[in-house]
């Protein structure tokens, strides 16, 4: 005999599981920042072409980066928004039946 494993979401899962995702995409917000300002240093007080082609990639990588960031916040906002669908279905479905 197979087992399942049982699954259960809620609307407040969904919600709360999208404010954690929110959450960390400003915790990863908040670090690129702080790369952002490492690079400016560096660029400031490096002189080079070295320095010139570090710099430049290492924007490029924090702008992926960025990228990263931006779809995990508007993955966060998808699921906060799926709370919100799935509770319109459930009070739907519960009118439906009296």
């Amino acid at each position: 005999m197979r087992l399942m494993a049982k699954i259960v979401v809620t609307p407040k899962s969904l919600e709360n599981y999208g404010a954690d995702l929110e959450a960390k995409a400003a915790e990863f917000s908040a670090i690129l920042s702080s790369m952002d300002e490492i690079f400016a240093s560096i660029s400031s007080s490096w002189e080079g072409t070295d320095s010139d082609t570090f710099v430049t990639k290492g924007s490029a990588y924090i702008n992926n980066l960025k990228a990263v960031q931006s779809a995990l916040l508007e993955f966060g906002n998808l699921v906060k928004n799926c709370s919100v669908g799935y509770n319109n279905i459930l009070a739907g479905f519960y009118s439906f039946l009296g």
